[in-house]
């Protein structure tokens, strides 16, 4: 959005010297955030037809109405003009035709494959229960998983509206640049869900070494609530991405690639409350069928200024189907692919994939290049792959990681774990 200063004669001498003052704070704070710290990032020695993480950084369309057909947002009733064409025009292709365009190439130099998952005819177990060990398993959609009926994508939006944040990261000098992601709270007591990619900045912030702050936005625009730490990110992530984060665009496929942060303070000092709105989360593999439509909402700023950014930085939803399953290894569903959708873009990574029943069961983590958001395609990895990861990582499940008192559980991985990876990260710093 644009400040603009209407001439007016009468004006006293004091009031323009203001305006002159704001024009003047406006341009610094842009220069200041122009670059997030986390670029958009492809697998390791990948083209740009292959998977690229959606950048921690973050559009501005809110959730008015949508084009089930389409599967995209309308521009917000509150944006300029300009603004209203620009996120138009993003979002005039279907995500149909704009996954046409992506090339599903698996990365080759990753540990793990990323292969299509079979279709459905292709799958050769008729069922599957949730193993308690984690193995693996071959999945059969499941049309009615639960007790009750698909509810109002406008209910979800708003139940997602509610848990949604913003982790937004600062710094005033040194080797990182600010940065800006997405993440979900997903239990009462503030535990957020988001990308490892993302939560490596807040476990930075808990250095004394780095000039770093994060903080937690919540609302339209996004404004400060909450402080947060590491509850938990996958060592392993760290181990194999430490030396991505000096890059300018770092590489990966999304697997391992999540953290969960508990709010531990708010911004005012004021009591936190007593319960926070959440998103339920389900782990279960056979939730996914090709077509099925899913709410999908995060922070996106990949094509804003970093004074938009900073000081009027919106949600974003849309509605889209489901395009392609994947999976890291033979028989998971790891990662599902949404298409072209305006998501796909810097500061989406960490956002709630919801499904039609109010259940989280994915955060977006890739995406694919591409100079316009239908050109790219969006891909989330699946709470199912999450639990997985938490098993052999942190040998115990993902329920288990959200139970006991989150402060406790922040400050005992900082005492345990934390020193070690941090050390990893400052090491590629050079701090």
């Amino acid at each position: 959005m644009s400040n603009e200063f209407a001439y007016n004669p009468c004006m006293h001498r004091t009031a323009l010297l203001l305006a002159i003052f704001l024009i003047f704070t406006a341009t610094a704070v842009a220069a200041l955030f122009h670059i997030p710290i986390s670029s958009p990032f492809l697998p390791t020695g990948a083209s740009r037809s292959q998977t690229q993480r959606a950048s921690s950084s973050s559009t501005m369309a809110l959730f008015p109405g949508f084009d089930k057909q389409k599967g995209v947002s309308y521009p917000a009733e509150n944006m300029s003009s300009d603004e209203k064409a620009r996120a138009t025009d993003d979002l005039s292709t279907s995500n149909e035709e704009s996954a046409n365009g992506v090339k599903e190439t698996p990365a080759t130099d990753q540990p793990s494959q990323l292969q299509e998952f079979p279709t459905e005819t292709e799958r050769t177990s008729p069922s599957i229960q949730p193993e308690s060990d984690g193995g693996s398993t071959t999945a059969t959609h499941i049309e009615s998983p639960y007790a009750f009926e698909r509810l109002p994508f406008e209910t979800i939006n708003t139940h997602a509206r509610e848990a949604l944040v913003n982790i937004f990261c600062t710094t005033s000098h040194g080797s990182l640049s600010p940065a800006s992601g997405s993440g979900v709270i997903i239990t009462s007591t503030g535990i957020i869900l988001t990308n490892a990619h993302v939560g490596q900045y807040v476990l930075l912030s808990e250095s004394a070494s780095v000039d770093l702050s994060c903080l937690i936005r919540m609302g339209a625009p996004a404004t400060a609530r909450y402080e947060a730490r590491i509850l938990y990110i996958p060592p392993v992530w760290i181990e194999e991405h430490a030396s991505d984060i000096a890059l300018e665009e770092p590489q990966g496929t999304g697997e391992n690639d999540w953290a969960l942060l508990a709010i531990t303070n708010t911004v005012d000092n004021s009591p936190l409350p007593l319960s926070f709105p959440f998103i339920h989360t389900d782990s279960r593999e056979e939730l996914f069928s090709v077509g099925d439509p899913v709410l999908a909402a995060g922070y996106p700023a990949g094509f804003l200024g970093g004074a938009i950014a900073t000081l009027n930085l919106h949600p974003t939803s849309v509605i889209a189907p489901i395009q392609k399953l994947f999976t890291f290894r033979a028989d998971t569903i790891d990662l599902i692919s949404l298409g072209g959708v305006i998501l796909a873009q810097g500061g989406s990574s960490g956002g709630a994939v919801i499904n039609g029943w109010d259940r989280l069961v994915g955060i977006i983590a890739t995406a694919s290049e591409g100079d316009a958001t239908e050109e790219r395609d969006v891909r989330a990895i699946t709470i199912a792959h999450i639990d997985r990861s938490a098993r052999e990582n942190a040998e115990t499940d993902l329920a288990t990681l959200l139970s006991g008192n989150p402060s406790l559980g922040a400050e005992q991985f900082s005492q345990t774990t934390a020193p070690a990876l941090i050390k990893m990260l400052l090491d590629e710093l050079s701090l």
